[in-house]
């Protein structure tokens, strides 16, 4: 770092500072945080030109949902219903997502609005902002027992309806969905993904209940039994 800070300035450009800013910004954080480009699914595609991309990027990451966009050039993207979240996602990692989205949910758009914290101060904000989106929730996140019987279908499902087209080969890319979800929250989210994610960026595969309880416990093959979530406590 002392080598890189007595070069003169002109030899830091572009990336160079903006990646000095950041290590130095998190010199002495007491919450680690991942800075990364957020993924959208085909903004990468072969052959797309580059003011189509900017387009489609310009609606998918929300930037004309503060700045003002005259010409119509993106398409507004309805964000996820957050009166239902605190039903379908689970306590703790409402907190730890409200804490530093990138680090427990790789590649999602949402912007670190909290950013500008650290310490206590940004564990409690989190834990205040989880406590008032659950208590639009009756209760916690309901669960239901795992039922090995379904995996070979489940796998079967997501090889074949479409997941793989915008997920990784393996479910191995959706790791956090094993802590975002109880079985019977992601069950009823794959049901209906547009109830939740009004946006419709994922497709709703007109899943029956026994396809989309199998493809949640392929999904949620090797998650750790929970014990029944307590309340979030703002303190």
């Amino acid at each position: 770092m002392l080598a890189l800070m007595s070069r003169p300035p002109r030899a830091l450009r572009g990336a160079a500072w903006l990646a000095l800013a950041f290590s130095m910004a998190s010199c002495g954080s007491g919450v680690p945080r991942t800075d990364s480009a957020p993924v959208i699914a085909g903004a990468e595609a072969d052959g797309l030109a580059p003011h189509v991309r900017g387009r489609v990027l310009l609606g998918e990451l929300g930037c004309t949902n503060c700045h003002a966009d005259p010409r119509g050039l993106a398409a507004a993207r309805p964000a996820p219903d957050l009166q239902t979240v605190g039903a379908r996602v689970t306590s703790d990692y409402l907190v730890r997502y409200l804490t530093s989205p990138m680090d427990a949910e790789p590649g999602t758009a949402m912007p670190d609005l909290l950013r500008d914290l650290d310490g206590q101060e940004l564990r409690s904000t989190a834990r205040e902002l989880a406590a008032y989106l659950r208590s639009f929730a009756t209760g916690p996140a309901d669960d239901v027992a795992p039922d090995p019987g379904a995996l070979m279908l489940g796998e079967e499902l997501w090889n074949t309806v479409g997941c793989r087209a915008c997920h990784d080969d393996t479910p191995a890319g959706l790791a956090h969905v094993r802590e975002k979800y109880t079985l019977a929250t992601l069950q009823r989210f794959l049901l209906d993904p547009h109830a939740a994610r009004p946006g419709a960026r994922m497709p709703k595969f007109a899943l029956s209940p026994t396809e989309a309880n199998a493809l949640a416990n392929h999904l949620m093959r090797g998650a750790a039994e929970r014990a029944p979530a307590p309340a979030i406590s703002a303190a």
